[in-house]
């Protein structure tokens, strides 16, 4: 039966989870100061400031935020 049997739960290969927030080079200074593993902060071509954090559990948060560029 299928209760005798564990259950496998099948974890995706890759996995990001975006963020979009306000205030985030104060929030990657915190979490860089905490001594988290997070990326620099890059400019993307779609005109968004972000980085990205690796989570405990293996998956990707990249956190965002709108920028200005003249």
């Amino acid at each position: 039966a299928a209760g005798d049997r564990p259950v496998r739960v099948r974890r995706p290969e890759c996995m990001v989870i975006y963020l979009q927030v306000e205030g985030l080079d104060a929030l990657h200074a915190h979490l860089e100061a905490a001594g988290e593993p997070v990326s620099p902060v890059r400019v993307t071509f779609y005109r968004m400031n972000e980085f990205d954090l690796a989570d405990p559990n293996g998956y990707t948060l990249t956190f965002g935020e709108a920028c200005t560029l003249d």
